[in-house]
């Protein structure tokens, strides 16, 4: 299990994604995603749930926890413009659908302003 939840984890990093479009893509495969900040918006871990078995991220590697999503996987995190989505995200998991398909909406859409604007050069 702690390998297939890396494995999930690693996926959803690929593309380096905001900390709120990595939640909602793990919430997406029944991942559950717990972090807390304290009152100064200073993480203090993040914590992964799978077919009821929890894992901090220090339980499953450096990579995994708060900081090293950022350091290691490449994953955006800036608290002014994240520490919301991811509470609303974290207290209604129902949200995630809609982000992961708004987020997908818009890469097919940047993708289809390349292809035009590759289309009018030629």
């Amino acid at each position: 299990i702690k390998q297939k939840l890396q494995q999930a984890i690693n996926k959803a990093t690929l593309d380096n994604p905001t900390l709120p479009l990595m939640i909602a893509r793990l919430q997406v495969k029944g991942i559950e995603v717990r972090t807390g900040f304290t009152r100064t918006g200073k993480s203090k871990g993040i914590s992964y749930c799978i077919d009821e078995q929890a894992f901090s991220g220090t339980n499953l590697g450096a990579a995994y926890t708060f900081n090293g999503l950022q350091k290691h996987r490449g994953v955006d995190f800036k608290p002014e413009r994240d520490s919301e989505p991811i509470k609303k995200l974290i207290s209604n998991p129902n949200l995630a659908l809609e982000m992961f398909l708004h987020h997908q909406q818009q890469q097919n859409d940047l993708k289809r302003q390349k292809e035009k604007s590759k289309g009018i050069e030629r």
